[in-house]
């Protein structure tokens, strides 16, 4: 990578006081935010085996292999993995051919794809491995010392001598081989930051985060990779000789910054050291051969593995230095790790960044997006965004890879409560807005219909019931907004001129055509973006909420009515329609029928309606209603 190319990437990250960030609202490239939501749950998900026992098992397995056995993988090594050596764990099912409703992922598919972490890890070149010393991020796809640019020719598949379930990334091999057997000569003890100079060669570092940021994209402007786009990040160090230092990680190396955070103690292998002299600073750079193990955490000395690659006492130095001069990083709170086995179901409007969730939710949109292939490592150049909604929230989920197979099934069942399941959950790139991503382990199906259970408004309000209910009642008012204000409530003494007014200026708005927020103006009469939606921009019309006032004998509840089903109720004429005539030869509009159905509603109130709603009692200490909700479901 050309220093000049650092130095645009360093300058985006931190600028010069004064200056701001000129790629703040950058997006990434398809594949590179399909990687970073690969990382992110494969480091979710093996960081919870650290503490098992069954690591340490198959690390000692590994170790005892025979001399056979390590000349074959000597051999392997010499030969990238193909992605065909691993398991696709993209694919939402566990049949490979699936045809109709086995397009979506089984329970039991989910649980065989977590038992193949005990294997390396790998996806456009990144591989990660969970070790008895911790977590190991090497790379797939490294290059013999010497090349500066990545082949494109195509890669000959890797043939291991054993099972499929003894195979390994050849760069983790290559890793425990160099570090452990001393393959490319004495084990050197780790270099103090202070110690990395230019034209130095290569270091290897034990260090602490500070906090890693900024993993963004630039175009290459020399080489064989030149316009294409080339992740980066960093990730900021210290170590006992009191010197920060920032760490710029590069091409697959760059997602490894998405598995740290402050306090994590690292081991960084086969770091070269670019000196910028635009701002007077030396930064360590990775390179093909780079490996970076995640020890743990600062605050965990007693349960840290030292790794053998480590010096006696380097470990102990730097975490006592750290206690002294760093003592914010050890009252940080511990991040403890997910148990793949017990993902809650999550709300949402309480998401939490970097967690793995169930979720049941509505489909409400779809729509694709396509990217060039040509130059892509995964294969992966397009992604599905499904809006979705929960209640009265909404929210935004990806499908990433094969995943997009769920496509089919949620077209054919559209208005199906879907019930998915582990879900990633992070922070836009673009808004900041919590979103939903599929995971190598999820899958997708409709919910089980549980019911609806019938029951009298008298009861429903003394028993305080949560849930789907049915009722009977009569409607007795009516009121559009969604408003407190009784002079836009309309009942049975309400007159037809005033429901004529109410229905011409104030049942309809404009909003998105994607999660349906009511948009504004600006002074030129242009409707505002929708931030959450873009790039997205369509503008439609909708109907206002309403407010149903339903009545049984001495019980009385107001419902609120979605605007999808205030379309329903007034016999799905479409709002935009309301000013045209129902036919060409005739003067009445929709506009007048809609009235005449209002007025028809409500002027015989001890007419009996059969509603499906969702109720929700919120209670104090001593069960007293402190709110009450009701959602109608269906009219």
């Amino acid at each position: 990578l050309s220093p000049a190319a650092v130095r645009e990437y360093l300058d985006s990250c931190f600028p010069s006081q004064g200056e701001g960030d000129s790629e703040a609202g950058r997006t990434m490239s398809v594949e590179t935010e399909y990687l970073s939501v690969w990382t992110v749950s494969q480091a979710l998900v093996l960081k919870a085996q650290l503490g098992t026992g069954r690591d340490v098992q198959r690390q000692q397995g590994r170790e005892a292999a025979t001399s056979k056995d390590m000349i074959s993988v000597a051999q392997a090594s010499k030969h990238p993995v193909s992605p065909g050596c691993s398991p696709e764990l993209y694919s939402p099912c566990s049949n490979p051919n699936p045809t109709g409703d086995e397009a979506t992922l089984t329970e039991e598919g989910s649980t065989e794809l977590f038992d193949t972490l005990g294997k390396p890890q790998e996806e456009g070149g990144v591989v990660i491995e969970a070790t008895s010393e911790g977590l190991l991020c090497s790379q797939g796809h490294c290059l013999p010392e010497g090349s500066k640019e990545v082949s494109k020719q195509p890669r000959p598949q890797c043939r291991s001598p054993g099972s499929p379930a003894s195979k390994k990334s050849r760069a983790s091999r290559a890793w425990g081989q160099r570090e452990q057997t001393g393959t490319r000569g004495p084990c050197l003890p780790a270099t103090l930051l202070t110690g990395c100079v230019p034209r130095g060669g290569r270091y290897r570092v034990l260090v602490c985060v500070l906090y890693p940021c900024h993993l963004k994209e630039i175009k290459a402007k020399s080489g064989t990779s030149a316009g294409s786009s080339v992740p980066l990040a960093t990730i900021v160090v210290t170590d006992q000789s009191g010197m920060d230092m920032k760490v710029v990680l590069w091409r697959s190396a760059a997602f490894w910054a998405l598995t740290v955070y402050p306090g994590d103690i690292l081991f960084i292998t086969d770091l070269t050291v670019h000196e910028d002299k635009w701002r007077g600073e030396w930064v360590l750079q990775s390179t093909y051969q780079t490996h970076l193990l995640n020890v743990g955490r600062v605050g965990e000395t007693s349960r840290l593995q030292v790794p053998e690659a480590v010096a006696e006492g380097a470990l102990e130095d730097l975490c006592r230095y750290l206690t002294h001069r760093h003592p914010l990083l050890l009252s940080l709170a511990p991040r403890a790790p997910q148990d793949p086995t017990d993902i809650p179901y999550a709300r949402l409007g309480k998401l939490q960044p970097n967690t793995l969730v169930h979720a049941l939710l509505r489909v409400t949109h779809t729509s694709l997006v396509t990217e060039s292939e040509g130059s892509s490592r995964t294969g992966v150049g397009r992604k599905a965004v499904l809006v979705v909604e929960q209640g009265s929230q909404q929210g935004t989920l990806l499908l990433w890879g094969s995943a997009m197979a769920w496509l089919r099934n949620i077209h054919r069942n559209r208005g199906a409560v879907w019930e998915f399941r582990v879900l990633l959950v992070r922070g836009s790139v673009a808004s900041g807005a919590m979103e939903l991503h599929s995971t190598p382990w999820g899958w997708a199906r409709p919910a089980p219909a549980l019911g609806s259970l019938e029951i009298d408004l008298h009861t429903l309000l003394s028993q305080r019931h949560t849930g789907d209910v049915e009722v009977k009642g009569q409607v007795v008012a009516l009121q559009f907004g969604n408003t407190q204000d009784t002079l836009l409530r309309m009942d049975s003494h309400t007159p037809l001129q005033r429901i004529v007014g109410a229905v011409t200026n104030d049942i309809t708005f404009h909003g998105c055509g994607r999660c349906g927020s009511e948009l504004g103006t600006d002074h030129n009469g242009i409707y505002r973006p929708c931030f959450p939606c873009l790039p997205y921009r369509g503008v439609r019309h909708y109907y206002r909420p309403a407010l149903l006032t339903v009545r049984d004998v001495d019980s009385e509840i107001c419902v609120q009515v979605p605007p999808v089903l205030v379309q329903k109720m007034l016999l799905n004429i479409p709002p935009e329609l309301l000013s045209k005539t129902v036919v060409p030869s005739s003067d009445m509009t929709f506009g007048q029928v809609v009235v005449d159905l209002c007025h028809s509603l409500l002027s015989r109130p001890l007419d009996t309606y059969q509603l499906t709603l969702r109720s929700h009692f919120l209670l104090d200490e001593n069960s007293v209603p402190i709110q009450q909700d009701f959602l109608l479901l269906d009219f």
